[in-house]
Parts: structure tokens; sequence; C-alpha cells
């Protein structure tokens, strides 16, 4: 077995010494069931066939505390041991964990690359930074430390050391999570849920339930409860608490038709945010789910929605740019006029402020452009569009493009191949307006 690893090692190696590209990196934490931590590092290549490749290089306990200096030891030991010289490496892809910018920053120091260098090798999980908006949407502008402080509450709940109930912290979706807990916790609450009644016809759907660590895990909830509404609000009913300590649901536990409104409204706005996941997932085997060029476009048709949201839903307070004058929305949605809207408006502040402090990160790093541009069907007249209200913004770029093009341009040009020159004589296809083919798809 020893023998058979120290193999396939080396022929990764081979393929990693050999690579036309740069070496990219992404790595994360993992703590296994036995309380173990682990570094996982993955490299991300072309090889000399210039297929791209993904290959987990490295899985390693990583002992004591995880700040960041712990992490680059690791991941600096992988390095070494797959000979990846200082100039074969590329970017680093990762969550927006504060610990990965330290150890990005510890690395820095070990290859001897400046502060620009730094910010220009440290991209950010797109995926990653989707989720955290639209726990901001669910949570607020804090979501972060909201959720910690969440979890922190849920474990003195289980032990009994506090008895704050979670539903009157989250509201809404903390009741339907309770409701979903409860109708799931035992083989005969679910046949009994499956059963129907009079009032509700049998039904082979199970309530989803969500998930701290699973992204769009809310979003899923609440689609499935509903569509089970009826069989919900049936069964909740049939189990309210008649006398005390019976293990029965609370009258304020109980999900109100109010309630059951703002659920409605964010499965709406949940649904921005799950087909920007969607649309980021995979391996970009078509250059298309998964591709480098898809970043930006995907954050602008973000940007668009959450500005479409804001107008469905007005609050006096939601942007800067809110005109209520005129306005031709319908009475239940102007302020005030219903508190499920309130809750829906604050929620679109709370993401659209996480989500512009995230997109203003994408400029520290010309990677997201390079493969933008890079692609035929894009290239700069996507962002001379998208951008052109922002006159610095497609200048700067450019400059930082031809900094990132002078490390691959060749010292001599290579030969172009004939079935190379004849694709290349073939008239582009034209720019699709806005946000171009990526937004028919998400918003299809």
């Amino acid at each position: 077995m020893k023998q058979g690893n120290k193999d396939k090692r080396a022929t990764v190696k081979k393929l990693l010494a050999s690579s036309p590209s740069k070496i990219h990196l992404s790595f994360d934490n993992w703590s296994s069931g036995n309380h173990l931590a682990f570094t996982a590092v993955v490299a991300h290549f072309c090889s000399p066939a210039y297929s791209i490749q993904s290959i987990l290089i490295g899985f390693r306990e990583l002992r004591g505390p995880h700040p960041g200096e712990n992490i680059a030891e690791v991941v600096g030991e992988v390095l070494q041991d797959y000979s990846i010289m200082p100039s074969q490496i590329g970017c680093f892809i990762l969550d927006n964990a504060a610990n990965n910018d330290t150890c990005i920053t510890a690395l820095a120091k070990t290859y001897e690359w400046g502060k620009s260098e730094v910010f220009t090798r440290r991209l950010r999980c797109f995926g990653h930074i989707i989720n955290l908006v639209a726990q901001a949407f669910l949570f607020g502008s804090d979501s972060e430390v909201f959720a910690h402080t969440l979890d922190q509450l849920q474990r003195q709940i289980d032990d009994g050391t506090i008895k704050t109930p979670m539903w009157k912290l989250r509201g809404p979706i903390e009741k339907l999570h309770y409701a979903v807990v409860y109708i799931r916790k035992t083989p005969q609450r679910r046949q009994e849920f499956a059963a129907g009644g009079t009032d509700c016809d049998p039904t082979t759907l199970v309530p989803k339930q969500d998930n701290a660590t699973r992204w769009n895990s809310a979003f899923i909830m609440i689609v499935r409860a509903l569509l089970l509404r009826q069989h919900i609000n049936y069964f909740c009913y049939h189990h309210r608490s008649i006398k005390e300590n019976d293990n029965g649901l609370k009258i304020e536990q109980m999900l109100t038709p109010e309630d059951w409104l703002i659920l409605t409204q964010l499965a709406e706005g949940l649904n921005v945010f799950h087909t920007a996941t969607i649309t980021l997932e995979g391996h970009a085997k078509d250059a298309k789910f998964g591709a480098m060029w898809e970043c930006v476009p995907v954050l602008e048709v973000l940007s668009n929605n959450l500005i479409r949201l804001q107008d469905e839903y007005l609050l006096s307070t939601t942007f800067k740019t809110t005109d209520l004058t005129g306005s031709d929305a319908p009475d239940h949605v102007l302020p005030g006029a219903n508190p499920a809207t309130e809750f829906m408006c604050e929620s679109i502040n709370h993401a659209w402020k996480k989500f512009r402090e995230y997109y203003k990160l994408t400029d520290r790093s010309i990677w997201y452009i390079a493969g933008l541009v890079m692609n035929p069907e894009q290239k700069w007249a996507y962002l001379e569009y998208v951008w052109r209200d922002e006159k610095d913004w497609v200048p700067t770029a450019k400059r930082q493009f031809e900094d990132l093009w002078a490390q691959y341009k060749p010292v001599q040009p290579a030969q172009t191949h004939p079935e190379t020159a004849a694709r290349s004589s073939l008239p582009s296809r034209e720019l699709k307006p806005k946000e171009s083919m990526l937004a028919d798809e998400l918003n299809a």
C-alpha cells in the first residue's frame, strides 16, 4: 500500500512539473466525528494535453488551534512534498474566513510576495459569498455573529442552562424549523402526517429540515413547507398543547397566516440566491456551470435581482435611490401597510449591504476579470456595458489584465495550428444586451 501511494505521488508530481499553467490551490479545514482536525489541499492546473485537472494532494492533520499561521505551515509542507516551485504557484481559492487571510499573508512572507500580490492571489469562493449574502437576508447584516450566537444558545437550550425558545429569536423560520423537527421526530408522527385527515388528502411528501452548514437548506425547507402548508397546519393543530408538559405544540409556536406570508416572500427572495449557487456549481466541462468567467456576471444578475426585490417591497429606508412618490405599488406592499412586507424590506436591506461588501473585494484580484475577458462571447464589451456608470473601473481592470498577461505571454509566438486558424477566421457571435446569455439562464 505504501509503495502504491509512493508511485501515485510520483505520477502526480510529474503532472504538476509538466503543467503549462500555474498551479492554483484550494484548501479547507474539516473536523472528523472523533474530534480530529484536518486540512485538505487540492491542486487545480492544466495537464500537458491542456485538460483541466483537480487533484487532492494533501489531507493532513492540523494540530493545535486553527490560526492562519498553522494552516500556512501545513500548506507549505504539501507544496514542498510535491516540489511545486514558487514560480508555479498561482492563486488560492478559499472561503471568506479571516484565518484564510492570515494564512495567505503568512505564505507571502515565505515566498516574498508584496501586499498587492497577496490581494491578487487570494480568491474567494463565490458559492460561499452567495451563502453569506443569503444569511444576511435571513438573519441581518451581522448574520455570521448572529448565527454563532444561535449555535451557542442552542447548546445552552440543549443542556438546560437557558430557557429562551429559539423560535422567538428567528421568528417564522425557526417556528417552521421547530414544526418540521417535531413532525419528523418519530416514525409514528411521520406516518400520521402522511395519512392526512379530514381537511387534507394523504401525501407522500415529507417536510424537509434545514441545516446550518448546508447552503440553501432554509430555502428548500420553506419551498417544501409551502407545498405542505395545509398538512402542516392540520397536523400542528391536532398536536397543540392542551395541558402543561403534554409535549404538544404551544399556541405561540403555531405558524400564523402572517408567518406564512413572510415565508412565501422569503422563498421568493431566497430563490435568487439558490439560482445563483446552482449556476456556479460544477466543473465547467462545457465552459459553464463553474467557470471563472461566470463569477462577475452572476454577481451582476444577483445585484439586479436584489434591486428588483427592492422595487417590489418598498420601504422608506431601503436604499438611497428609493423614491416612493408616484409609486404604482399595491396598497398592501406600501411601507407600514403589512408587517410581513416590512420584514421582507429589512431582509433585502441586510442582503444588499453584505453583497456590496463582498463585491468590492473582487476588485482586489484580476483573475475574475481575466476569466470573463478571455470568454470570446463576452470580452471587454460586457464590462464596458455593465460598468458604464463607473468610468475608472474598466481602464483599471485593463491595466491589471495586461500585467497578468505578461506572466503568460510566450517569448516567441507559437505557430498557429491550421484548425485553430480556421476557427479564428469565423465571425464572432454578437454580444447579447445587458447580462448576456447568463441572465437568460438565471431568470429562466
